[in-house]
């Protein structure tokens, strides 16, 4: 498994591992797919130098996975040292390491280009989620009860963070 900066070309895979999930899953609470205009706002927003976008690819150049930095408040800049990761694997590569991998090489970068803090959002029943969070040194801040709703189901999210000053 290779893992490397995503590029534009990867969008397309990219959005279906992510489109999928909208459709099928509760690990995101966005009820619609993205739309291009959409993906290409996505896109603009990640910088290599401050928030990347990672792939991981097979040895038959598939994209199995990918994980990002996110600002986590566009409209205050008082946050800038603090990211929102996200990481997708696809269906047929789950439990198979990509998420350790990207979950690796995002906290290196995140480290390396200056980042303070991590926060993560995940459904509070999604206990791979959690436990890969948790592997990394990611700790629990709390829980936020019933504040999503998708396929008629009230959902609660675990908020995590990684303080990159305590972690190497």
């Amino acid at each position: 498994m290779l893992i490397r900066d995503a590029v534009q070309s990867d969008l397309d895979a990219i959005f279906e591992i992510l489109n999928h999930e909208i459709l099928t899953g509760v690990n995101t609470f966005k009820l619609d797919p993205l739309s291009p205009a959409q993906q290409q706002a996505w896109w603009q927003l990640h910088t290599a130098d401050a928030f990347p976008v990672l792939a991981a690819e097979d040895p038959a150049a598939a994209l199995m996975g990918w994980a990002s930095l996110s600002p986590w408040s566009l409209t205050a800049g008082g946050y800038h040292r603090t990211s929102e990761v996200s990481v997708w694997i696809g269906e047929p590569f789950r439990g198979q390491g990509v998420g350790k991998a990207l979950f690796a090489a995002l906290i290196d970068r995140a480290h390396r280009i200056g980042h303070r803090v991590l926060l993560s959002k995940v459904e509070a029943s999604n206990q791979a989620s959690l436990a890969l969070h948790h592997r990394f040194g990611f700790r629990d801040v709390g829980i936020m009860h019933g504040v999503g709703d998708k396929f008629d189901r009230e959902l609660d999210v675990a908020i995590l963070e990684l303080d990159l000053r305590q972690s190497n």
